[in-house]
């Protein structure tokens, strides 16, 4: 997985968190 993709999927979850 390429860099931009983790953050991708980090940024997703975090939002979902919310």
């Amino acid at each position: 997985a390429t860099f931009k993709g983790w953050m991708d999927i980090m940024y997703a979850a975090v939002d979902s968190r919310e």
